[in-house]
């Protein structure tokens, strides 16, 4: 937030560029250096980068002139694109004056630039206080390119947001973004001046290492540079899903009628897989097994198990568009990392090109025991501790759920066993208000099936659930949930 450094006696705020992997927020500070040297009190500066891509943030600091009868530095800062380094991202946008939202403008991306611009709305909530807003519609040079206008409809903006169309690359809309950006923060200290209100914080500014420090401290998946590869291909996916098709499959002759859903392979190419380093090797496995299709059951689900692995997809993760297969890995790599110790070792995603053109993201897992098996084969002294690692398992799908705004199957088929550790197995849906009830409701009935498992499984429920200081009024449910098993 804007802060009066009183021995320079300035005002400082922070201008944040935010916006998806690869849409142009370097390219944005890199042309402001150009374009603003005598201006800038700094160099741009980049704690570390890989290939191009930013992993902690961009800075640089400008004088900004004047604002409210003191001088005004600007430190200039791009955040972390990639779905991994979200976390670092948030924090990024939590100290912002004002966020410039730098979009791809191509028609494909821009349902991916209406999801990523949500975090702006979820930081300011964390902040307490709304940035000032400027979209920048870059990449105006494609040709499949939205216009300005179109892309404020994509995003639902308010006509307090300003949209300036750019090519970042060639310098066009660079100044504009940023001469906006800086005059509506202006323009509202002047406001908060004028109706008394205006309190800033008597203190020096960051520095670039007291933020790449808070930026370490937080939690950041290791799994960044798969990340990295998915991003990196999203400008060729299109033409990579074409010349990777799969040659079609020689005819059956076992009798079975059933459609069938291409098994994914190890030779696919960087952005088809996830984790890019140990993929390939699971992947192998099913080749060697000899498998190149599974059948797909009634309700459009696919599930094998083959060479020590089980695989999974359903036509719900199908897809006819390269841009939207390469949108789905990227954010089922995300939820996948997001389960914390609900996700088994070892997972794997993959997208397989079918030979009539549609691609299929399979999730692939270690081999498992089933949870209902796992409690079954118990023996008496060993039941408790396994229906409380049951009930601690559903109480982490529910934490999930209301953090992450993903449903998850909370009934036993949702999950499997792994040495005695729980694991997610099931299907993952975007949350509905009801989310929360249904999924404590099927938990409670898929117990209730064992009869004799359902009260210690509640009791275990009811703890850690208050432990993590959930509320889905599970208490209220669970009498006429266990008469139900009477």
């Amino acid at each position: 937030m804007a802060t009066f450094e009183p021995r320079e006696r300035r005002i400082c705020v922070r201008i944040v560029y935010d916006g998806l992997g690869s849409a142009g927020k370097t390219t944005n500070l890199q042309q402001l250096a150009s374009l603003f040297s005598a201006q800038r009190t700094t160099d741009l500066y980049s704690p570390a980068t890989v290939d191009g891509h930013t992993l902690y943030f961009d800075w640089m600091q400008i004088h900004g002139g004047v604002a409210c009868g003191f001088p005004l530095l600007c430190q200039v800062i791009s955040v972390p694109g990639q779905v991994v380094l979200t976390e670092r991202r948030r924090h990024l946008l939590t100290t912002a004056d004002a966020v410039v939202y730098v979009c791809d403008s191509a028609q494909a991306r821009l349902a991916a630039a209406r999801e990523g611009f949500a975090l702006i709305a979820d930081a300011a909530e964390v902040s307490g206080r709304r940035p000032v807003i400027v979209v920048q519609a870059n990449k105006q040079d494609q040709l499949t390119a939205a216009s300005g206008e179109t892309l404020r409809g994509a995003l639902g903006l308010g006509g307090d947001v300003e949209v300036v169309e750019a090519i970042a690359r060639d310098g066009i809309g660079v100044v504009d973004s940023f001469v906006t950006a800086v005059r509506g923060v202006t323009k509202r200290l002047q406001a908060e001046v004028d109706r008394g209100h205006a309190r800033l914080p008597l203190r020096l500014a960051e520095r670039p290492q007291e933020l790449l420090d808070a930026l370490d401290a937080l939690d950041v998946d290791p799994e960044w540079a798969a990340e990295m590869l998915l991003e990196e291909a999203a400008s060729s996916f299109a033409g990579i899903a074409r010349d990777v098709l799969a040659p079609p499959p020689p005819p059956r002759d076992d009798g079975d009628t059933r459609e069938h859903a291409p098994v994914p392979r190890a030779d696919a190419p960087a952005g088809f897989v996830w984790p890019a380093h140990t993929a390939r090797e699971r992947l192998d496995s099913l080749a060697n097994a000899g498998v190149t299709a599974a059948p797909i059951d009634a309700d459009g689900g696919v599930r094998i198990e083959v060479a020590g692995v089980g695989l999974t997809t359903s036509r719900a993760e199908c897809f006819i568009e390269a841009e939207q297969a390469r949108q789905s890995i990227v954010r089922a790599a995300r939820e996948l990392t997001q389960l914390g110790p609900l996700l088994a070792p070892e997972t794997v995603l993959a997208l397989q090109p079918g030979d009539d053109g549609r691609i299929w993201l399979w999730t692939v897992t270690p081999a498992l025991e089933p949870s209902a098996a796992w409690l079954a084969a118990a023996a008496p002294e060993e039941q408790p501790a396994r229906v409380a690692a049951i009930a601690a398992a559903v109480a982490e799908a529910l934490a999930y759920t209301a953090h992450r705004g993903v449903e998850l199957e909370t009934s036993l088929d949702g999950f499997a066993v792994e040495r005695d550790h729980v694991r997610y197995v099931g299907p993952r849906r975007p949350a509905t208000p009801a989310s929360l009830s249904k999924m404590v409701e099927r938990a409670l009935r898929s117990m209730d099936q064992l009869r004799h498992e359902l009260h210690p499984f509640a009791t275990a429920l009811e703890h850690e659930l208050r432990a993590r200081s959930l509320d889905v009024g599970f208490l209220d449910r669970r009498p006429a949930v266990e008469l139900s098993g009477e």
